[in-house]
């Protein structure tokens, strides 16, 4: 099986205590067979000024993990659509 900054990085971290798995306790990690760089961007426009969104009390992402799962599977689709029809390959 291999995980991703979502599974146990990004979900852990914004809905803490309501996951159903323990992103460590329940998984086990035989071999890190690669890793990729992750950086954090958001719009001059939004109100956050650190990573800490509970103590600035800015909630920005949805309120459930079903929602931010639903938010990410779309993302997933309009991105393969776009590689499709741009006929991209894999090099």
């Amino acid at each position: 099986m291999l995980y991703n900054i979502a599974s146990h990085g990004v979900t852990p971290a914004r809905f803490g205590k309501r996951l159903t798995y323990d992103p460590v306790g329940d998984f086990a990690f035989p071999a890190r067979i690669g890793g990729v760089p992750n950086i954090f961007m958001v719009h001059p426009s939004m109100p956050m000024k650190t990573l800490n969104l509970e103590d600035q009390a800015i909630d920005v992402a949805p309120a459930s993990p079903e929602e931010f799962a639903a938010h990410g599977k779309a993302e997933i689709a309009k991105w393969t659509k776009v590689v499709q029809d741009a006929k991209l390959e894999a090099k």
